[in-house]
């Protein structure tokens, strides 16, 4: 059965702990939600938080890759919604663990009415924390679909871009010439260019291959 001693730990140690690795920070969840984020925008770090918090954001930018300043940005609000939402799960276990040794004391003991007294505190935390806990899944849904359209428009204009000038790229060679595309307004390079020819004989290949394998496999 945990003592009262140990329960005063436990609730010290909540009060104190936070952020998802390092040791100072699993000291720091008394902090309230507004320094958190938990209820504003700004997201604050603490010096032993600052080292994991950009290996995360680093690890998250190489899973996706964003392609534009805009999907950028987003990404970035998205991965700060992300690391808000594991302060929060930190500080939901924290508290959790404190119930648990309460509730063991308290039914040891029989004093359910000192019980349901003690748990309450924590209870309306929990549930504070579980609100701030579903708008920053909310917000971060929100966000991370937004990322995905911003970035589907950019690769689409860009892939007609490409096109395009892929096609001026054969009409030139035909002319035995050569160009600059940014004489003639494209933003891509003739080895992006070239790239983008090479892909695209590539498939017509395959989709040759498929077909032939197709009518071989119909005609035995």
């Amino acid at each position: 059965m945990a003592t009262p001693q140990q329960i005063a730990a436990n609730q010290e140690n909540s009060q104190k702990s936070t952020g998802p690795t390092s040791t100072e920070g699993l000291k720091r969840s008394s902090l309230n939600s507004t320094v958190h984020g938990f209820t504003g925008q700004k997201l604050v770090l603490s010096a032993a938080e600052q080292a994991p918090y950009e290996a995360f954001c680093k690890a998250l930018e190489a899973e996706f890759r964003p392609c534009t300043a805009e999907s950028r940005e987003l990404l970035q609000n998205y991965t700060d919604l992300r690391w808000s939402i594991q302060q929060i799960t930190v500080q939901q276990n924290n508290i959790l663990v404190i119930m648990n040794a309460i509730t063991e004391q308290f039914i040891e003991s029989g004093d359910f009415a000192a019980m349901d007294a003690a748990l309450e505190p924590h209870t309306r935390r929990l549930k504070t924390l579980g609100t701030y806990e579903q708008r920053r899944r909310r917000a971060a849904k929100e966000t991370l679909a937004l990322f995905n359209e911003v970035e589907l428009q950019h690769k689409t204009v860009q892939q007609e871009q490409l096109q395009k000038a892929a096609e001026a790229h054969q009409a030139f060679q035909k002319l035995h010439q050569t160009w600059d595309p940014k004489e003639f307004g494209f933003v891509c390079s003739l080895p992006e260019i070239e790239q983008f020819l090479a892909t695209q004989q590539n498939q017509e290949l395959l989709e040759m291959i498929r077909e032939e394998a197709a009518k071989s496999a119909a005609n035995q």
